[in-house]
């Protein structure tokens, strides 16, 4: 991330999963856990925290999820 930044790149998000992807929240993620902005008591929602809708519907904001195989 620090290459693209200094590339002049706008960081908007990032995602959070937990290694391997082996689990259904991101409790053990290096990152730390992902929280619902609105509450952070509560979780964002969705499988290993890298989900598009779910979390979004959680959050009160719209997730847009592309088409298969148009973002490789």
């Amino acid at each position: 991330m620090r290459r693209l930044r200094a590339a002049g790149a706008a960081i908007i998000g990032t995602t959070n999963l937990d290694e391997f992807a082996m689990a259904a929240s991101t409790e053990s993620s290096a990152w730390g856990p992902t929280r619902n902005p609105w509450d952070e008591s509560r979780t964002a929602g969705g499988s290993s925290g890298g989900s598009i809708r779910e979390p979004a519907a959680f959050c009160g904001v719209i997730g847009v999820v592309p088409s298969p195989g148009t973002v490789p």
